[in-house]
């Protein structure tokens, strides 16, 4: 509650409550509500009289407060009260200007002494009550502020002694009589975002859900930018059971702090809840990306996409980070296994028709292992007999790992099968210079040795098998043949 909204009708009242509220420099001239603009009025007997020192006194402390030398001037007003203890219009200007400093607990003091002269002075009894409740004396500020409105329930005064109780209850816990009084207030002057504000939070504290979301929902609703009004609009329909109108507050909320966990997990779970698997996956992903470490939530994901959305290629990729952590994960390994033949076989006519190189690249958004894929492939074009394919798959999975001696094995027994004996030697000759590990690669090297009438060659390769595979009887007669 803004003082600026209490004392609306006192210009005064406005200006040093706003002061109050902001700690704002106090601007270079004092408003005429604080001191009148003009000098102090005085009746003299004859022409001759001359001014009273008092008066020449008083004059100087306004026009020293006019020009916002408050020091100077309240020194001067002191002065003045020595001479002339009782003008009762200068203790008033005296205290506004403490008001003004906001020293509080003088300007207590000489309210105090105002209203022994003018107890039903509405203006004392306003400052009183902020004085009071700026001294955490709720219970006077009460009383003051009560007095007001029993004195004017109808009029002007009526907002202000409203609020200034209501603050005055809650500062001794009197939550209730607060929440009340602000009703009064709200139902009169309408829409006002600080004294809705209240009302939301003393809804809050105390327990009353209905009131707790009617204006939460009136903030946010009045209010759209004001990133805290959504989120406990959020919470207050959130914890009622009012879950759609919870989730619409949430996504608002998203829109300015997109990365609040809470309302990720708990969008995600809901619209899951609702059976909107497509939404909860969303929300689901963002919560993931937030904690990739999140392995179960991994499993999750993928399973909503495999089981409930039929789309296990996009299902792969959070298996595979699944498997990262738990490696040993037999039924997901199997899963994983059962989607790669799927991806592979749906895209072979991708491969047919020579875009191998762009589902290559493809491939990379929904898998961590793209080369699983591409051997799947060659495996499905093999037992197809579609051997010019197949080369053109080994031969990218072979460009991208030209370590990989398997690989050049598997391409050069396909470039075997397609008579392209130039391809194959090449491939076989880096198999030799780097030891290859499986002997059989010396036995395709010996025929085409033998092709190009390497004879001693050739009869040398198959020796170099025996010597790992001494007992195979076949591979014997070819040596035995070629040595004549």
């Amino acid at each position: 509650m803004s003082v600026l909204n209490i004392f609306k009708y006192l210009t005064f009242f406005t200006f040093v409550f706003v002061i109050s509220r902001d700690f704002s420099v106090y601007a270079e001239e004092i408003p005429s509500s604080v001191v009148p603009p003009m000098a102090v009025q005085v009746e003299v007997e004859n022409e001759g009289t001359s001014v009273p020192t008092w008066k020449n006194i008083w004059d100087a402390a306004r026009q020293l407060v006019r020009h916002n030398q408050l020091n100077e001037a309240k020194r001067l007003y002191l002065i003045l009260f020595e001479e002339k203890p009782n003008i009762i219009e200068a203790k008033w200007e005296y205290c506004k200007v403490l008001i003004v400093e906001e020293k509080w607990k003088e300007s207590s003091q000489i309210l105090e002494e105002l209203l022994e002269h003018e107890p039903d002075n509405l203006e004392y009894l306003a400052a009183a009550g902020e004085s009071a409740l700026q001294n955490e004396h709720f219970s006077k500020a009460i009383r003051y502020f009560g007095q007001i409105y029993e004195s004017d329930p109808a009029g002007p005064w009526y907002d202000v002694a409203i609020q200034g109780m209501a603050k005055g209850f809650t500062g001794t816990g009197n939550l209730k009589s607060a929440f009340l009084l602000l009703e009064q207030y709200y139902q009169r002057n309408g829409i006002q975002e600080e004294v809705l504000s209240t009302l939301a939070e003393l809804s809050k504290s105390l327990d009353l859900q209905d009131k707790r979301r009617f204006y939460y929902e009136k903030l946010a609703s009045n209010f759209p930018e004001n990133e805290t009004y959504l989120l406990q609009a959020a919470l207050s329909f959130d914890s009622s059971g009012y879950y759609p109108q919870a989730a619409a507050y949430m996504e608002q909320y998203l829109q300015f702090q997109p990365d609040y966990l809470p309302f990720l997990e708990r969008l995600a779970h809901y619209y899951l809840e609702t059976g909107d698997t497509e939404r909860a996956l969303t929300y689901f992903i963002k919560v993931y990306k937030k904690d990739e470490l999140a392995s179960d939530l991994a499993l999750k994901i993928a399973d909503l996409y495999a089981i409930e959305m039929q789309q296990p290629d996009r299902a792969l990729l959070y298996y595979e980070q699944y498997l990262n952590a738990f490696s040993e994960a037999s039924v997901v390994q199997r899963k994983v296994k059962r989607i790669r033949r799927e991806i592979a076989r749906q895209y072979l006519p991708i491969v047919e028709n020579d875009g191998e190189f762009y589902l290559w690249e493809d491939l990379g958004l929904i898998t961590q292992k793209k080369e699983e894929i591409f051997l799947t492939m060659a495996d499905l074009l093999e037992e197809q007999q579609k051997t010019e394919q197949e080369i053109r798959v080994l031969e990218i999975l072979y460009a991208n790992d030209t370590d990989n001696l398997d690989l050049a094995y598997r391409l050069a027994e396909a470039c075997y099968r397609l008579e392209d004996f130039r391809r194959a030697n090449t491939l076989l000759a880096i198999l030799h210079e780097n030891n290859y590990k499986n002997p059989k690669y010396l036995i395709r090297k010996a025929e085409l040795e033998v092709l190009d009438n390497l004879i001693n060659e050739a009869l040398l390769s198959l020796q170099q098998y025996l010597r790992v595979v001494p007992n195979d009887v076949s591979v014997m007669k070819q040596a035995f043949s070629l040595a004549g």
